[in-house]
């Protein structure tokens, strides 16, 4: 939780210097949700995040390194530095999508999960939203 804290404030005051390009959007003080949620999460377990998965991305697993190089538009980051702040992906750690529409991952994880149980994996998908994506459809559905 302290490096993801460490990060965040890494991340705002870059981004206040004007190194990140484009928007960032912080979640300090909400660490413990992903650390706690994806420490019982399996490395096999699909995982969807919104434009606030910097915390999921490294208690995942990600580099900070990867992570802070894709903030700043580096080919070196974890989407090749074309996702930037709110996309931060990476497959072979089941970081499956980060979503910048509220509510857009519900659906994605729906998906991987029924994925699993058609293809007889014992796999969990896990999603992540913020409060405003239970007034979306997808929510209730």
């Amino acid at each position: 939780m302290v490096e993801i804290r460490l990060f965040e404030e890494k991340v705002q005051e870059l981004f206040m210097q004007g190194l990140i390009h484009g928007t960032t959007h912080l979640a300090q003080g909400q660490e413990a949700v992903s650390v706690g949620a994806i420490g019982a999460a399996r490395d096999d377990d699909p995982i969807t995040m919104t434009y606030r998965g910097h915390a999921q991305a490294l208690a995942r697993g990600m580099e900070a390194e990867a992570a802070f190089a894709e903030l700043m538009g580096r080919v070196t980051g974890c989407c090749g530095g074309v996702g930037g702040s709110m996309h931060l992906t990476d497959f072979k750690k089941g970081l499956i999508g980060a979503f910048a529409i509220v509510g857009a991952g519900l659906p994605v994880a729906v998906g991987a999960g029924l994925s699993a149980k058609m293809q007889g994996r014992d796999a969990v998908a896990l999603t992540f939203f913020g409060d405003g994506a239970t007034n979306i459809g997808t929510f209730h559905e």
